[in-house]
């Protein structure tokens, strides 16, 4: 805060108020087809300096080119009041995960892998996709979890130490306080670390990587994203996708698809060309009293 602080004393302030005064006073430019902001801003920077960085910070964001589901769809993949368990967790299975390296392709805004992490105890789970914007999201979701979880903790056990404070004023239950609060400190910051150990994100395009020889996933998932890889990069790119899935995958190790919607795909379902031994549906039926968007199928594949 040490720049805020010199912004203060120096008077600043008032400096801005007349500048912002100033062009706010500015005859308003009549409409034209060919007029450029950014020019304009670049020419009354001297008279609006400070004005003019916001207006660049603002005006240079840049656009992106993320498929409009991502943008519109949340598919659940939001957290309110509390984090909502997707209904996409009926059909997966704790061994998949457990104490196993995942990854979650198109991660979206990362709250299938906080859950998974969670719920499933993994050894470590990373979340990618192709829109930066998503991951800053999903990074944010994590940190805000993590807080959330902390926080609970805390104020449970500060209710266990002031119960054990509060009991027959016996001296060792005074000690035993004394102890868990020294417990508790010493454990804040481990346990705060924990999720972030476990999870971790990153943007990438999953079909145009390269592939890191030296990293291998027990199971790997790709839910509602085949659309837009096919979209994007036709057939090639969803065989390029399997291929990088197989490639990934350790001996024995688990891919869980779900395509969107898998008639268009029918002639490639068992995508035998690749190599999977089995596929297994594992969501039809089981998710027909679910919300719109959680009834498609989900296939099990196993190296």
């Amino acid at each position: 805060m040490i720049g805020f602080d010199d912004y203060v004393n120096n008077g600043d302030c008032a400096v801005v108020a007349d500048e912002l005064d100033s062009y706010l006073d500015e005859k308003v430019i009549p409409r034209m087809e060919d007029f450029n902001i950014l020019s304009w801003w670049k020419t009354n920077a001297n008279r609006y300096p400070t004005l003019a960085r916001i207006a660049r910070d603002i005006l240079a964001i840049p656009i992106t080119t993320v498929a409009s589901e991502s943008v519109f769809n949340t598919s659940g993949r939001v957290i309110g009041q509390g984090l909502n368990e997707d209904p996409r967790f009926k059909v997966l299975k704790k061994e998949w995960f457990e104490g196993k390296d995942c990854l979650d392709i198109g991660c979206n805004s990362g709250i299938i892998t906080i859950q998974i992490a969670q719920k499933f105890n993994c050894r470590s789970i990373l979340g990618i996709d192709i829109d930066s914007n998503r991951v800053a999201d999903a990074y944010w979701h994590l940190r805000k979890i993590v807080r959330t979880e902390h926080n609970e903790k805390r104020r449970a056990n500060a209710s266990r130490v002031e119960v054990i404070e509060k009991g027959d004023g016996l001296e060792k239950n005074v000690t035993a306080a004394q102890e868990e609060k020294k417990a508790i400190s010493r454990n804040c910051s481990p346990a705060e670390r924990n999720l972030f150990d476990i999870v971790s994100f990153k943007q990438e395009n999953f079909v145009h990587g390269r592939d890191s020889p030296e990293k291998y996933y027990d199971a790997i998932l790709c839910l509602s994203v085949t659309k837009w890889i096919h979209l994007n990069w036709g057939d090639d790119g969803l065989i390029t996708l399997f291929m990088r899935i197989w490639k990934l995958l350790r001996p024995g190790g688990i891919f869980v698809l779900e395509p969107q919607p898998w008639v268009s795909y029918e002639k490639n379902r068992r995508v035998s060309e690749i190599g999977f031994r089995t596929v297994e549906d594992i969501g039809s039926g089981g998710l027909s009293s679910s919300k719109t968007g959680f009834n498609r199928p989900i296939f099990l594949f196993r190296k």
